[in-house]
């Protein structure tokens, strides 16, 4: 069994490592890697002054073309109405909540491609049926902090080697 300082250690190597391949992804690596959680140790308080400020709008555009996704797909993992998307666009700027949701979107999307290896297999991934999850497609569970703790459970099962 390993000790406490050999797992830390290499919880340790693996985030610097997710932090490493997501320099350079714009605002997948700006606002799911590094700079959005503090992947050396701890939780960055920035970080969760930038979602309460509210995310740029461009971000949401971002993150839709990073995995090939469509912004109503998007903007539905976020629940804004398009009308409400509209004057999200305006303002320039998302809701705390409507900010976080699209956070936890491109943290997940940033750990399957870290995963799974490029951002093809990704989009492929978070949009289709998975049988562990009862058939439903990964991105269906985004909307929910208890969906998303589910996808994150298969994909560190796949990380691990065990089907899912």
């Amino acid at each position: 069994m390993a000790s406490q300082e050999e797992v830390a250690a290499r919880m340790k190597g693996r985030k610097a490592g997710w932090a490493r391949q997501m320099r350079g992804h714009g605002v997948v690596a700006e606002r799911a890697g590094a700079s959005l959680l503090d992947l050396e140790g701890g939780f960055a308080g920035e970080a969760v002054d930038r979602v309460r400020a509210g995310w740029p709008y461009k971000s949401l555009r971002e993150v839709a073309e990073a995995y090939h996704l469509d912004l109503r797909a998007v903007a539905g993992i976020l629940r804004i109405p398009e009308r409400t998307l509209a004057r999200r666009r305006h303002s320039g700027r998302f809701l705390a909540d409507e900010s976080d949701r699209l956070a936890r979107l491109a943290r997940v999307g940033a750990l399957a491609q870290s995963i799974l290896g490029d951002r093809e297999k990704t989009s492929r991934w978070l949009t289709t049926g998975n049988p562990a999850l009862g058939g439903r497609p990964p991105l269906d569970l985004l909307d929910t902090d208890p969906g998303c703790r589910q996808v994150e459970g298969v994909l560190q099962r796949i990380s691990h080697g065990i089907v899912s």
